[in-house]
């Protein structure tokens, strides 16, 4: 994310932190919406932004990398806010990682051999827990390596 919004040329002094929303602003215009989620991350690292400013741009990117389907993304900005000691950010925090991955579980269910789990009523055995902000899978090794890719034993 650094190098995308560094390598800009926006100037500097009091404008720098405006043209570097604008430019964050653009790029989700465009449709690159989880460059655009990066660079109001690293807007939000900046001394000069207020705790409550970055606070609500993190939450923000957040949302934006949810919404595009960039999961771990979004759980790494949902998780830096639950650092903060706003209590209201953090409980809107917890709450946006707790849809995050309610969500995702509702995909993997829904595309990933959906007959194989337990709620479907057609004698799946397989089952999805969130619990400690993850996903816990009991299913066979071939619906793991569908959802997370290729296990190897041994070494």
């Amino acid at each position: 994310a650094s190098a995308l919004v560094s390598r800009q040329p926006v100037g500097g002094g009091e404008f720098e932190v405006p043209a570097r929303l604008g430019l964050a602003t653009s790029l989700g215009g465009m449709g690159h919406v989880r460059k655009q989620a990066l660079a109001l991350i690293e807007l939000s690292d900046r001394p000069e932004i207020s705790d409550r400013q970055s606070q609500a741009w993190r939450l923000q990117a957040g949302r934006l990398l949810m919404d595009a389907g960039f999961f771990e993304d979004a759980r790494s900005a949902f998780e830096s806010l639950l650092e903060t000691t706003d209590a209201s950010l953090k409980s809107q925090a917890e709450q946006e990682l707790e849809e995050q991955l309610e969500r995702l579980k509702e995909l993997i269910e829904s595309s990933i051999e959906p007959a194989t789990w337990a709620i479907t009523g057609t004698g799946g055995q397989g089952t999805i827990a969130i619990f400690n902000r993850s996903l816990v899978v009991y299913a066979t090794i071939d619906v793991h390596e569908q959802i997370c890719g290729e296990f190897t034993f041994g070494g």
